[in-house]
């Protein structure tokens, strides 16, 4: 999402496709072991681009559970869950 090595990616995702949502789980802790990864849950579509949502999840994101975590993606609760819906998405390239 960030490095200069998925340029081609963004632009290929940013030109066909529409994205639904972006989750960054960089200071979650996503695998059962230590690993050096900035994991990111992002889904995307084949059809026109809408309205996006965009979260960012701390540590605490464990402890929630499935569906309080999808009410704070869907806005019905706060939490641990930096959420916003974008009405627009990038295009092009850049990080």
């Amino acid at each position: 999402m960030f490095n200069q090595y998925g340029a081609e990616l963004r632009r290929l995702v940013t030109s066909k496709f529409s994205v639904e949502a972006v989750v960054q789980m960089h200071h979650a802790d996503a695998f059962d072991s230590e690993v050096s990864a900035y994991p990111a849950v992002t889904v995307i579509r084949n059809g026109p681009q809408g309205s996006a949502v965009v979260a960012c999840f701390d540590p605490e994101v464990e402890q929630i559970g499935v569906a309080a975590l999808m009410d704070q993606l869907q806005g019905k609760s706060q939490g641990s869950t930096n959420a916003a819906k974008v009405d627009h998405w990038f295009t092009g390239s850049s990080p």
